[in-house]
């Protein structure tokens, strides 16, 4: 499958802390393992490889490579210079023939054989944190699973760090499973160096 996720982050206003990389790393750090949890969800499977390139005036102004073990790939273009009040996400999924759409946890299209299906919602804006914070309080009350394990949890993790070090060194990075020693202690690293 091949999956295009797009995130209208938009700017920081001046003085931001969210905008001090000595101490927050980036904004894709922040934010962006949202976007790879969600891709990663839907594909079932973890990125093994990830690259990154950014505008040169702004290295928060991205797009990521995130290429998975089951041969999918997926890019986040994560933009920090559009309107503000231009919908904030897009996602589609390519693959069987089909194209899965949402569009800003509002709208979702399915196209299948030149047909659309869609379903749009007639409440608020939705992204499931209020079900996923309710599952974790559930989980650790009945000291049952968590709904995200740890071993994605720490995928996410790893491919967003891989996608800052993808910016600054212009090279791919190999995560999770398919990395070198060198490159599976790059998120470890960078933690704790701040």
């Amino acid at each position: 499958q091949v999956v295009q996720y797009r995130v209208n982050a938009g700017p920081l206003a001046a003085g931001s802390w969210y905008a001090d990389a000595g101490d927050q790393g980036s904004r894709f750090v922040g934010e962006g393992c949202h976007f790879v949890d969600t891709i990663s969800w839907w594909l079932g499977s973890e990125p093994v490889a990830v690259s990154a390139a950014s505008a040169k005036n702004d290295p928060d102004n991205m797009v990521v490579t995130l290429n998975y073990g089951d041969g999918s790939i997926a890019t986040v273009a994560y933009l920090t210079d559009g309107d503000p009040r231009y919908p904030k996400e897009a996602m589609e999924v390519f693959g069987e023939g089909k194209v899965a759409k949402m569009d800003n946890f509002q709208r979702i299209e399915l196209w299948q054989g030149g047909r659309r299906q869609m379903k749009k919602s007639t409440l608020q804006l939705d992204k499931g944190q209020k079900d996923e914070m309710a599952a974790f309080v559930d989980a650790v009350k009945s000291g049952g699973a968590m709904a995200i394990s740890i071993a994605s949890l720490m995928a996410t993790t790893e491919a967003t760090f891989a996608a800052m070090h993808g910016v600054r060194d212009g090279s791919t990075h190999a995560v999770g499973g398919a990395a070198s020693d060198g490159d599976e202690t790059l998120a470890i690293t960078e933690t704790a160096e701040g």
